[in-house]
């Protein structure tokens, strides 16, 4: 590999995070009840 000029590459670079719009939420169309009274209720 030094005869090439060869390097292992270590790790990844991140892509840039882009400034653009944040998402928007879906209105709750389906009226859920995403609260339940008790644990494992449905």
């Amino acid at each position: 590999m030094r005869q090439h000029k060869l390097k292992a590459q270590i790790g990844y670079k991140r892509r840039p995070i882009k400034g653009g719009k944040t998402s928007r939420i879906a209105d709750n169309l389906l009226a859920r009840q995403f609260n339940p009274p008790a644990p494992n209720q449905t």
